[in-house]
C-alpha cells in the first residue's frame, strides 16, 4: 500500500485504507500526552505506544453507526484490514452491554488486551511505519522519525521483543529535533485536519454522507459518562467548576482545560458545570485560577475518580491529562486570551500554570 503522507493531499488517489491518517493522529496525540514533569516534549516513542492509541482510536469506531452498521475502513486485506478484523474479533468475543469500552477491556481482561497490542504492535512495525513519510508513490523522507529496524523484519524477531527477550529488537522510533515541540506547538490545526480528512476517506469508502460522522468518529464529548456526575459535583459541594454557583438541578459534565480539541476525555480531565458556563466557555482555554481548581480536584478526588473509572468503565489516567494540560499551557503565547467566566477573559499566567502542572524539583 503504498499511500501518501496524510499531509499530502494531492496524492489522495492512492489511498487504500485510512492507516496513515491514524497513525498520524496517534504519534500527534503522543507528543502532547506524553510530555515529561518539566513540560519537554517527548524525544522518541516506542512502538508499543502508537499501538495502544491506535486500539483506542479504532475501538470505539467499530461500533455500528446508525443503520448503516459498521464502517470499511480499508481496502483489501492488509495489515489494516488485519488489525480491524482482530479488534472487531475482539471486540465481540470479550465485551458486552457493560463492556463496550477499550478501558474497560483493558481493566477486566487484561491478558486478552496485552496479546491485542502485541498483534497491533507487530503489523504496525511491519507496514505502516516504514511507510509512513513516503510521499506518494515517491521516495521515503524521514521528516518525522527514525525507525531503524531492517524491513522486512520477521515476526519472530518482534514476538522476541514482545516476551521481554533482550537485545532482539529495537522498538524506538526517534523523533527529528524539534518535530515533537512543533506538534504540540500546532496541534490545534494537524489534528482536526487528520481527522477531518479521516472522515472523508470513510465517508467515501462506505458511501456515505459526510455530514454528521466527524461528529460520531472524533467528538469526545458525545459519551461524557453521566455515571460520574454525582462524584464529580459531590467533590465540588455541589457547585458548578467555573462560577462556584450551586446546582439546582442538572448539571453538565464538561471537558476542563484543554476540550476536545487535543482527544483527552478522562475522568480526570471532566468537571461539573453549569450548562451556562459550559456552553461559554466553548473551545477557549480556561484561565489559570480554573487550572489551580482542576488539578486540585483531580487530587482530592483520585480514589472516588479510581473507583468511577472501574465502575462505569471509562478511561482515567490522571499523568495522561496533566501532561495534555502542561504541553498546551506551558508553550502558550504571552498574548493568548483564557476565559474565566461570562464575558471576562484573563492574559495567561505562565507563573500559575507551571505551579499548578510541574512538580516542585521540576521547576525551571
Amino acid at each position: 500500500m503504498d499511500e501518501p503522507s496524510p499531509l499530502c493531499s494531492a496524492a489522495e488517489g492512492s489511498f487504500s485504507s485510512t492507516c496513515k491518517y491514524a497513525l498520524f493522529i496517534a504519534i500527534l496525540g503522543l507528543c502532547t500526552n506524553t510530555t515529561e514533569a518539566s513540560g519537554a516534549a517527548p524525544s522518541s516513542l516506542t512502538t508499543r505506544e502508537p499501538a495502544i492509541k491506535a486500539v483506542e482510536l479504532r475501538w470505539n469506531r467499530l461500533a455500528p453507526y446508525r443503520a448503516h452498521g459498521t464502517f470499511r475502513f480499508a481496502v483489501g486485506h492488509g495489515g489494516q484490514a488485519e488489525i480491524l478484523r482482530r479488534i472487531e474479533s475482539v471486540r465481540a468475543r470479550w465485551t458486552d452491554d457493560r463492556g463496550d469500552t477499550v478501558f474497560r477491556f483493558q481493566t477486566v481482561y487484561p491478558e486478552p488486551y496485552e496479546r491485542l497490542l502485541d498483534f497491533v504492535d507487530w503489523k504496525l512495525i511491519e507496514m505502516p511505519f516504514p511507510r509512513l513519510q513516503r510521499l506518494g508513490r515517491g521516495d521515503e523522507e524521514r521528516f518525522l522519525c527514525e525507525c531503524n529496524w531492517p524491513a522486512p523484519v520477521r515476526r519472530s524477531v518482534v514476538t522476541a521483543y514482545q516476551e521481554k527477550a533482550p537485545e532482539t529488537f529495537a522498538n524506538l522510533l526517534a523523533l527529528k529535533p524539534g518535530v515533537a515541540d512543533e506538534l504540540v506547538r500546532l496541534n490545534g490545526l494537524p489534528r482536526p485536519i487528520s481527522c477531518r480528512e479521516w472522515a472523508v476517506r470513510v465517508a467515501k469508502l462506505n458511501a456515505l454522507p459526510e455530514a454528521g460522522l466527524e461528529n460520531f468518529l472524533f467528538d469526545v464529548d458525545r459519551a461524557s459518562p453521566s455515571v460520574g456526575r454525582k462524584p464529580l459535583r459531590d467533590g465540588q459541594d455541589d457547585r458548578c467548576s467555573y462560577c462556584g454557583g450551586r446546582f439546582i438541578g442538572g448539571a453538565d459534565v464538561a471537558i476542563s482545560f484543554t476540550g476536545p480539541r487535543h482527544g483527552d476525555n478522562g475522568l480526570d480531565n471532566l468537571v461539573p458545570a453549569h450548562g451556562k458556563c459550559n456552553n461559554s466557555k466553548g473551545d477557549f482555554l480556561a484561565s489559570a485560577e480554573h487550572v489551580e481548581r482542576w488539578t486540585e480536584l483531580s487530587r482530592r478526588l483520585d480514589a472516588d475518580l479510581a473507583a468511577v473509572a472501574r465502575e462505569c468503565g471509562w478511561p482515567r489516567d490522571r499523568g495522561r491529562s496533566t501532561a495534555v494540560a502542561r504541553a498546551v499551557c506551558l508553550r502558550l503565547s504571552a498574548g493568548a486570551r483564557m476565559w474565566r467566566g461570562p464575558d471576562t477573559l484573563d492574559s495567561v499566567d505562565h507563573t500559575r500554570f507551571r505551579r499548578a502542572l510541574v512538580p516542585v524539583g521540576h521547576q525551571r
